[in-house]
């Protein structure tokens, strides 16, 4: 009976067929809530100011619905698209950033590749709850910053034939693992 919300990508918005037969799928859910927010504020938004000033609302929004729902993770649609949305567009906010102030020194490159790798490796040991699980979000723009300029050792060591295949294949492997 999940077969057609699982195909069209509409599993979360009915919990009780979401962790069925495709469970890791939830996420292209939130993602798809996620491209039509996105959607909407770019046909709304005549410049860049009203686009952060819309984006930052959306993170604000979905980071304190996500918050609210931790806890309790009652309702499962709530949880998981204001998940999805809060990282979505934290994601939409660093590219302007970046775009603007891209990393450009080789050596401060080198030295961020390197601690953001002993940061997550730190955030995966700790396993921050609550109000400190945000700080997840912060350490990943952090290390999409860092290697979005391609500058440093571990960014070089990443463009080798194994890391790239496992790239390709990963996303696809974690959509079906479930199946």
């Amino acid at each position: 009976e999940s077969l057609p919300y699982q195909v069209l990508i509409l599993q979360t918005w009915w919990p009780e067929l979401a962790l069925t037969w495709n469970y890791p799928a939830w996420t292209l859910t939130g993602e798809m809530f996620a491209y039509l927010l996105m959607a909407l504020i770019l046909l709304v938004s005549v410049n860049e100011r009203i686009r952060w000033a819309l984006g930052l609302s959306v993170v604000a929004v979905a980071a304190a619905l996500y918050y609210a729902e931790m806890p309790r993770q009652v309702h499962y649609s709530t949880f998981t698209v204001s998940r999805a949305v809060t990282g979505f567009f934290i994601g939409f906010l660093l590219f302007h950033l970046w775009r603007r102030y891209p990393l450009r020194n080789r050596a401060v490159a080198h030295v961020l590749e390197v601690a953001t790798i002993i940061a997550f490796i730190a955030l995966i040991e700790w396993h921050p709850t609550g109000l400190a699980y945000f700080l997840s979000h912060l350490l990943f723009a952090v290390v999409i910053y860092t290697y979005a300029s391609d500058l440093g050792i571990v960014s070089r060591l990443l463009t080798l034939f194994p890391f790239q295949w496992l790239g390709r294949k990963s996303f696809s492997i974690y959509m079906f693992h479930g199946v």
